[in-house]
C-alpha cells in the first residue's frame, strides 16, 4: 500500500513539474494535462488578446475556466482579472479592485483597471494604474507612451502628471524623452516641464528635455518659445544663449540651433578649438555648409564683424561665405540680409553693418566652407565674431 502511495505521489509531482514546464512555452499543451493550471491560463488568454481573438462570446468562456482555476487552485490575481472582463457579468469590473489587492503585479489588470478609471472620470486614478504597470513592466513603455503623450493636452492630466514626477517614478523620465521628441503637441510637453520644474527637487535631466524642444519649436518656427526653453535649458549659461560668439557655452549645445550646429554636409567638419576659434576643413573636392546657428535679437542696425585666417597647422586655405537671413516664421521664406564671402590665403577682418527689419522674429547665421577646386584638404580658422546692436 505505502509503495502505490509512493508511486501516487512522484507521478503528481512530476505531472505537476511538467505541466508548470509547459505552462509558459506550450500553455495550450499544458492546459490539456491540467484545464486550471493559472499560469497556463494566462499565457494562453494573453496569446489569444493578442490575435484578436476576443468576442463577447470568448470572453464569457475565458471567464469560466477562471473561475474554474480560481476554485481549484490558490487565488490568483490573473484569473479574477478575466474574470472581471466577462461582458456578461454584471458590474464585473468590481472584481479588478479584489484582484489588485490580491497582486499589483499583473499588467493586464493594471490597464483594465485604467480602462475603468478613465470610464468614470478618475483621471487621477487611472495615472496610478499607469505608473504601476509601467513600473513593474517596462515592456509596456511602447505601448503606453504614445497614449500618455497624446493625454497631456489635456491640464489636468498634466497637473497629475507632475505629482507622479515629483515621486521620482521610475519610468517618468524615459517617458518625457519620448513625449519631448515625438509628442504631436510639443507646447503641451513644454507645458508639463515647466509644471514639473517648479517641484522641489525635480530632475536636473529636464534640461535635456527642454533642449529638445527648443530644438522642435525652431523646426515650427516659433523661436521666441524656443528662445524660452533655451533659457531654461541652459541654466547658469543662460545668458550664452544671446551671445553670438565662439566659446564652449555656444558651441554644439544640446539647444542647438540657438547655440552653434554643425551642418551634416560631407566632407565638411567643424570644431571649436581650446583657444575659443573654429577650425573648418573640407576634404578634397568638398564645398558646402559648415555651421550655423539662430538668434533673436531685436529690431535695429547690428555690426557684424568675424576674423578669417589660413589654418595655423599649414592646411591649405579655403574659401568661405557668411550668410544671414531673416527668418520671419509662419512658413514665409526667408530673406537673406547679407552675405560675406571671406578672403582665402590670409589673415583678415571682415564687417558690415546689417539691418534687422521688424518682421524678423529670428536671424540665422550661416558658414559654408568652398574646397570644390581643391586637390588636398583645405581650411579656415574663424575666431572673434561679433553681431551687436549699434
Amino acid at each position: 500500500m505505502l509503495v502505490l502511495v509512493a508511486l501516487f505521489l512522484g507521478w503528481t509531482v512530476t505531472r505537476s513539474a511538467f505541466v508548470q514546464v509547459l505552462s509558459r512555452g506550450s500553455p495550450s499543451t499544458a492546459l490539456h494535462l491540467d484545464p486550471t493550471n493559472g499560469t497556463a491560463l494566462k499565457a494562453a488568454y494573453g496569446q489569444a488578446l493578442a490575435k484578436g481573438e476576443m468576442s463577447t462570446g470568448q470572453s464569457h468562456a475565458w471567464a469560466g475556466r477562471a473561475r474554474r482555476s480560481v476554485e481549484s487552485s490558490p487565488l490568483s490575481a490573473s484569473m479574477i482579472r478575466i474574470i472581471a472582463t466577462d461582458p456578461t457579468r454584471p458590474r464585473a469590473y468590481q472584481l479588478l479592485g479584489i484582484a489588485e489587492r490580491v497582486s499589483r503585479r499583473d499588467a493586464l489588470m493594471q490597464l483594465a483597471l485604467v480602462e475603468a478609471a478613465v470610464a468614470s472620470g478618475q483621471v487621477g486614478q487611472a495615472l496610478r494604474h499607469y505608473d504601476r504597470a509601467l513600473s513593474v513592466y517596462p515592456d509596456l513603455r511602447p505601448t503606453l507612451f504614445p497614449v500618455l503623450a497624446s493625454a497631456i493636452a489635456e491640464p489636468a492630466i498634466r497637473a497629475d502628471l507632475a505629482r507622479i514626477a515629483y515621486e521620482r517614478r521610475p519610468w517618468i523620465n524615459s517617458f518625457l524623452a519620448y513625449a519631448a521628441r515625438q509628442s504631436a503637441s510639443p507646447s503641451s510637453v513644454a507645458s508639463l516641464l515647466e509644471q514639473i520644474g517648479s517641484v522641489p527637487g525635480a530632475s536636473q535631466d529636464l534640461r535635456e528635455h527642454a533642449a529638445v524642444l527648443a530644438g522642435r519649436f525652431v523646426g515650427a518656427e516659433d523661436y521666441a518659445s524656443a528662445h524660452q526653453l533655451a533659457l531654461r535649458s541652459a541654466g547658469s549659461d543662460a545668458a550664452w544663449i544671446d551671445r553670438p560668439s565662439f566659446a564652449p557655452a555656444t558651441w554644439a549645445q544640446p539647444t542647438r540651433p540657438l547655440t552653434w550646429a554643425t551642418a551634416e554636409t560631407e566632407g565638411v567638419n567643424a570644431q571649436l578649438d581650446p583657444d575659443n576659434a573654429v577650425m573648418v576643413s573640407a576634404g578634397p573636392g568638398s564645398a558646402g555648409m559648415a555651421m550655423f546657428r539662430v538668434l533673436l535679437p531685436r529690431p535695429g542696425r547690428y555690426q557684424f564683424s568675424v576674423t578669417s585666417e589660413p589654418p595655423l597647422d599649414g592646411t591649405a586655405p579655403a574659401g568661405g561665405r557668411w550668410t544671414l537671413f531673416c527668418l520671419r516664421g509662419h512658413g514665409q521664406t526667408a530673406v537673406p540680409l547679407a552675405d560675406i564671402a571671406l578672403t582665402p590665403g590670409r589673415k583678415a577682418a571682415v564687417a558690415q553693418s546689417i539691418i534687422v527689419p521688424a518682421n524678423c522674429a529670428a536671424v540665422r547665421l550661416d558658414f559654408a566652407v568652398d574646397n570644390s577646386e581643391g586637390g588636398t584638404d583645405a581650411g579656415v580658422l574663424l575666431s572673434g565674431l561679433v553681431f551687436t546692436r549699434l
